[in-house]
C-alpha cells in the first residue's frame, strides 16, 4: 500500500514531528478500511470498538489543536 503521505497529506501536515506521528495512524486505519470493506472483519474487530472510538476522538481532538496553531 502506498503512503497516504504520498498523494496530498503533506501540504496538511507542517512539521516533520507531527508528520511522524500521524503517518502511522493513517497507515493503519487505512487497512482497517480496507480489511472491513473486503468482508473479512472478524469477532476481533468487534472486540476493539471501543479502542477505536477513542482513537478517533483523539485524531479528532489533535486535528482540532493542529488546525488551531496553524491559524
Amino acid at each position: 500500500m502506498a503512503s497516504f503521505l504520498e498523494h496530498g497529506l503533506p501540504n496538511l501536515i507542517k512539521t516533520t514531528s507531527i508528520e511522524r506521528v500521524v503517518a502511522p495512524i493513517v497507515t493503519h486505519l487505512c487497512h482497517l478500511v480496507l480489511i472491513c470493506e473486503s468482508g473479512e472483519v472478524s469477532e476481533r474487530f468487534a472486540e476493539i470498538e471501543g479502542a477505536a472510538e477513542g482513537v478517533a476522538k483523539a485524531s479528532k481532538n489533535m486535528a482540532l489543536v493542529a488546525f488551531r496553531k496553524s491559524l
